[in-house]
């Protein structure tokens, strides 16, 4: 079978990962998951870079892995290359152990710790995170007005699933006097953002 000659960009990224780069596996890795760069699309090489860059430290490669580990259902795994990511203060990584303490996914239910992920997160203008984080501020906390706070800001990155919370908020009267015309222009907007939920 012929050698394919890879283009210079991706040969020069290859040094460098085989180098030790992190950085240059993700950037590899992307390449092959989307077909860019002068190479196709191809499933595994993306993933055999991906888990070069997690080894060698990039904190996307590892966030990413952590998600392809959670999908699978290998909670234990996933949580450990969160953590890695999370530890170099990855946004997307601490959100997603915010909502394995909320959750107890893999490991015991502490709301302390998800709420402490959840506003790291949130406080890097994480909008999956600000959403989340508002509403374990309203139902876990009562803390109705500080959560409203969040899933706005959540709202204003186009997050549906904090405008369906915002509409649910107005619609109990929790936070902001009840409101049902409110709560419908919100469940308004997240419906036509595709929000299931919103729709019905």
């Amino acid at each position: 079978m012929p050698k394919i000659k890879l283009p210079r960009n991706v040969r020069d990224l290859v040094k460098k990962a085989n180098a030790g780069s992190g950085d240059a596996a993700w950037d590899l890795s992307l390449h092959y998951r989307r077909g860019t760069g002068g190479v196709e699309k191809n499933d595994e090489l993306a993933r055999h870079w991906l888990e070069r860059g997690a080894e060698l430290g990039n904190f996307h490669a590892q966030c990413d892995l952590g998600v392809i580990h959670y999908d699978a259902g290998e909670y234990e795994v996933a949580r450990e290359w969160f953590e890695k990511s999370a530890a170099q203060g990855h946004p997307i990584a601490e959100a997603n152990l915010g909502v394995y303490y909320e959750k107890g996914h893999g490991v015991e239910r502490n709301i302390p710790k998800a709420v402490e992920f959840l506003l790291r997160a949130a406080k890097k203008g994480c909008g999956d995170a600000q959403n989340n984080y508002g509403l374990l501020l309203s139902k876990e906390m009562h803390e109705h007005e500080e959560a409203m706070k969040w899933l706005e800001k959540s709202a204003a990155q186009g997050y549906a699933e904090a405008m369906c919370n915002i509409g649910t908020l107005y619609h109990d009267g929790k936070g902001v006097p009840r409101n049902l015309l409110k709560a419908r222009e919100w469940w308004q907007k997240a419906a036509e953002r595709g929000h299931e939920g919103a729709k019905k």
